[in-house]
């Protein structure tokens, strides 16, 4: 599997932020930011459009 590059909001300190991942899904991606910020601080993740 070929990895994706997927845009995302977090939110940090209560300020919303836009990150960047590398993963395999829009699932993995979701689970690794999760396991960076928290769950309750994910807003969306969305596949990079270039």
């Amino acid at each position: 599997m070929d990895m994706q590059t997927f845009d995302a909001r977090v939110k940090i300190d209560g300020v919303i932020r836009y990150v960047r991942i590398d993963a395999i899904s829009v699932i993995e991606a979701r689970k690794l930011l999760e396991a960076q910020y928290g769950a309750s601080n994910i807003i969306g993740v969305n596949p990079t459009q270039n």
